[in-house]
């Protein structure tokens, strides 16, 4: 009986970790042949899958947190309280509105294109500076810390365009008006 209860305590421990992701949901992304534990490693796997996009599986990116919509049922997954998610399109002549990131819908212009981002925060300070290449979706994402502002600056080649950005509560969570000129 005390084997039985260590392993109950166990399973509360792990399902307690923040960001881990519900075995249901893990579910869903194996079907996509993603392997995911966390809410960071899946938004970082829906949003560069290869496949076209709407995907089988929406997920959108608010906040503070990733809802996932399997068959009109909202699963919602926390954050870590420290991380804002947030996904950019740079883009030449066509563009969409958007708010929260549709991991599974949202598509950008520039598909499988390598960028040059810069993202600086009001004070000054440089969060990423990287070369990076976006997904088959148009977008490439990052991590940035919580409650901060600043801009974000891409190239590609002799193109480049800036844009603000902030990780508030209130901010979006996917940029698609950064025009590259």
């Amino acid at each position: 009986m005390a084997a039985v209860g260590a392993g109950g305590l166990l399973l509360s421990a792990c399902a307690a970790e923040p960001g881990a992701l519900p075995r249901e949901v893990r579910s869903m992304l194996a079907d996509l042949g993603i392997r995911a534990r966390t809410v960071q490693e899946a938004v970082q796997a829906l949003d560069a899958h290869p496949g076209p996009r709407p995907l089988a599986l929406m997920a959108s990116v608010q906040a503070d947190r990733v809802v996932f919509d399997p068959e009109g049922r909202a699963i919602e997954v926390a954050l870590p309280e420290d991380l804002f998610s947030l996904a950019l399109a740079p883009f030449r002549s066509q563009t969409h509105d958007c708010f929260f990131h549709s991991l599974g819908g949202c598509q950008g212009e520039l598909a499988d294109t390598a960028v040059h981002v810069e993202i600086v925060d009001e004070g000054g300070t440089v969060l990423v500076q990287e070369e990076t290449t976006t997904g088959a979706n148009g977008f490439a994402g990052f991590w940035l810390p919580r409650d901060v502002a600043g801009t974000i600056t891409a190239a590609i080649g002799e193109e480049t365009g800036s844009i603000p950005f902030a990780t508030t509560a209130d901010a979006p969570t996917c940029l698609t008006g950064l025009q590259l000129s």
